[in-house]
Protein backbone atom coordinates (compact mmCIF):
# COMPACT_ATOMS: atom_id res chain seq x y z
CA UNK A 1 0.00 0.00 0.00
CA UNK A 2 1.38 3.41 -0.92
CA UNK A 3 1.51 6.33 1.49
CA UNK A 4 -1.14 8.13 -0.61
CA UNK A 5 -3.49 5.14 -0.43
CA UNK A 6 -2.91 4.87 3.30
CA UNK A 7 -3.55 8.59 3.91
CA UNK A 8 -6.73 8.48 1.79
CA UNK A 9 -8.05 5.50 3.79
CA UNK A 10 -7.44 7.32 7.08
CA UNK A 11 -9.18 10.49 5.87
CA UNK A 12 -12.19 8.56 4.55
CA UNK A 13 -12.47 6.61 7.83
CA UNK A 14 -13.14 9.99 9.51
CA UNK A 15 -15.83 10.89 6.96
CA UNK A 16 -13.56 13.26 5.03
CA UNK A 17 -13.59 13.02 1.22
CA UNK A 18 -9.94 12.63 0.13
CA UNK A 19 -8.29 13.99 -3.02
CA UNK A 20 -4.65 13.78 -4.11
CA UNK A 21 -3.11 17.23 -4.77
CA UNK A 22 -6.34 19.20 -5.42
CA UNK A 23 -10.07 18.76 -4.83
CA UNK A 24 -12.68 19.50 -7.50
CA UNK A 25 -14.80 22.64 -7.05
CA UNK A 26 -17.88 20.53 -6.27
CA UNK A 27 -16.14 18.33 -3.68
CA UNK A 28 -18.31 16.90 -0.93
CA UNK A 29 -17.61 18.65 2.38
CA UNK A 30 -15.70 18.17 4.55
CA UNK A 31 -12.85 17.28 2.23
CA UNK A 32 -9.08 17.12 2.24
CA UNK A 33 -6.39 17.51 -0.37
CA UNK A 34 -3.06 15.84 0.32
CA UNK A 35 0.24 16.11 -1.49
CA UNK A 36 3.91 15.26 -1.15
CA UNK A 37 5.98 18.30 -0.23
CA UNK A 38 9.39 16.67 0.12
CA UNK A 39 10.96 14.24 2.52
CA UNK A 40 14.34 12.89 3.59
CA UNK A 41 16.42 11.03 1.03
CA UNK A 42 18.38 7.98 2.08
CA UNK A 43 21.38 6.75 0.14
CA UNK A 44 24.35 4.54 0.84
CA UNK A 45 27.88 4.70 -0.57
CA UNK A 46 27.55 1.28 -2.22
CA UNK A 47 24.80 -0.14 -4.41
CA UNK A 48 22.63 -1.21 -1.48
CA UNK A 49 19.08 0.17 -1.54
CA UNK A 50 17.37 1.35 1.67
CA UNK A 51 14.44 -0.69 2.96
CA UNK A 52 12.42 2.39 3.97
CA UNK A 53 11.53 5.76 2.48
CA UNK A 54 10.42 9.07 3.92
CA UNK A 55 7.76 11.38 2.53
CA UNK A 56 6.66 14.74 3.86
CA UNK A 57 2.92 14.89 3.23
CA UNK A 58 0.82 18.04 3.59
CA UNK A 59 -2.86 17.52 4.35
CA UNK A 60 -5.34 20.39 4.02
CA UNK A 61 -8.84 19.91 5.44
CA UNK A 62 -11.73 22.17 4.34
CA UNK A 63 -15.23 22.48 5.83
CA UNK A 64 -18.09 24.89 6.46
CA UNK A 65 -17.13 25.67 10.06
CA UNK A 66 -13.76 26.47 11.66
CA UNK A 67 -14.49 24.36 14.75
CA UNK A 68 -15.30 21.36 12.55
CA UNK A 69 -11.96 21.72 10.75
CA UNK A 70 -10.11 21.95 14.06
CA UNK A 71 -11.82 18.84 15.46
CA UNK A 72 -11.23 16.81 12.28
CA UNK A 73 -7.59 17.90 12.17
CA UNK A 74 -6.99 16.71 15.73
CA UNK A 75 -8.74 13.40 15.04
CA UNK A 76 -6.62 12.91 11.92
CA UNK A 77 -3.38 13.77 13.72
CA UNK A 78 -4.20 11.24 16.47
CA UNK A 79 -5.12 8.58 13.93
CA UNK A 80 -1.95 9.04 11.88
CA UNK A 81 0.35 9.12 14.90
CA UNK A 82 -1.11 5.91 16.33
CA UNK A 83 -0.43 3.96 13.13
CA UNK A 84 1.32 0.61 13.43
CA UNK A 85 2.22 0.12 9.76
CA UNK A 86 3.89 3.52 9.18
CA UNK A 87 5.88 5.83 11.44
CA UNK A 88 4.29 9.30 11.47
CA UNK A 89 5.48 12.51 13.06
CA UNK A 90 3.73 15.89 12.74
CA UNK A 91 5.99 18.66 11.46
CA UNK A 92 4.72 21.68 13.33
CA UNK A 93 1.19 22.56 14.34
CA UNK A 94 -1.75 23.10 11.98
CA UNK A 95 -2.05 26.37 10.05
CA UNK A 96 -5.55 27.86 9.76
CA UNK A 97 -6.96 29.28 6.55
CA UNK A 98 -10.17 30.80 5.17
CA UNK A 99 -11.22 31.04 1.53
CA UNK A 100 -13.16 34.26 0.90
CA UNK A 101 -14.56 33.04 -2.41
CA UNK A 102 -16.11 29.80 -1.09
CA UNK A 103 -16.52 30.82 2.56
CA UNK A 104 -14.80 27.58 3.62
CA UNK A 105 -12.48 27.24 6.59
CA UNK A 106 -9.30 25.24 6.25
CA UNK A 107 -6.38 23.85 8.14
CA UNK A 108 -3.18 22.34 6.78
CA UNK A 109 -0.48 20.36 8.49
CA UNK A 110 2.67 18.57 7.34
CA UNK A 111 3.60 15.05 8.44
CA UNK A 112 6.82 13.10 8.10
CA UNK A 113 5.85 9.53 7.12
CA UNK A 114 8.30 6.63 7.05
CA UNK A 115 7.14 3.58 5.11
CA UNK A 116 8.56 0.41 3.56
CA UNK A 117 10.23 1.03 0.23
Amino acid sequence: MTVFEWVAERLESLGIAAYPVAAPADAERPYAAYQRVGGRSISFLGTELPSVKNERVQIAIWAERALQVEALGLQLENLLMSAEDFQVEPIGSPIDDHDEETGLYGSRQDFSIWSPR
